[in-house]
């Protein structure tokens, strides 16, 4: 109400304008923000979408979760115990199911090295730390999937990456076994 805001409808669309301070749109059962056609967006300078419940963003084309200059993309389960689920998509028509790749940066001129990917068992103050399983894909007729384990090959006259299996050190008692 005010100078402060307005409601503008028009041929090309509906505006609303905080011109001061902000602006609520606010429903006791539902909103729903669509665009039939052309694209529909969010921005500002501090985006945030909360739900007391599920949550879902669905794409029928290719999705992108982009962060700008050297700001982490942070995937986060909440506290008690939640979990981090990135799976592919399935395949019912013959055809292979969805790959899912992890990759580091690419470092673009001769100076930047490529960015690292870890990948760890979650740490715990008193009890065991979270496990890493690597496996290879089950099949119900045919071969499992492998694993493939090892170091790209060496471009130019440097030499390859080193593999390194090992377990860690321990204050007190035995070091983990390594079996092959």
């Amino acid at each position: 109400s005010g100078a402060a805001a307005t409601l503008e409808a028009s041929k090309e669309g509906l505006t609303l304008n905080a011109m001061q301070g902000s602006a609520s749109i606010v429903a006791s059962e539902s909103i729903k923000l669509a665009a039939n056609k052309g694209e529909a967006s969010l921005s500002g300078a501090g985006v945030s979408v909360t739900s007391s419940a599920d949550f879902s963003a669905v794409a029928l084309g290719e999705a992108t979760i982009r962060s700008g200059s050297d700001k982490p993309v942070t995937i986060e389960a909440g506290n008690e115990g939640g979990s981090v689920s990135i799976e592919a998509g399935l395949s019912d028509s013959g055809k292979a199911a969805g790959s899912v790749t992890i990759i580091g940066g690419e470092g673009m001129d001769k100076a930047s090295g490529g960015g690292s990917v870890t990948v760890e068992g979650g740490s715990s103050a008193d009890g065991e730390g979270g496990k890493l399983i690597l496996s290879g894909g089950v099949s119900e007729s045919g071969a499992s999937g492998s694993v493939k384990l090892g170091t790209a090959s060496a471009e130019g006259v440097s030499a390859s990456g080193d593999v390194e299996i090992g377990s860690g050190a321990t204050v007190v008692g035995a070091s983990g076994a390594v079996k092959i």
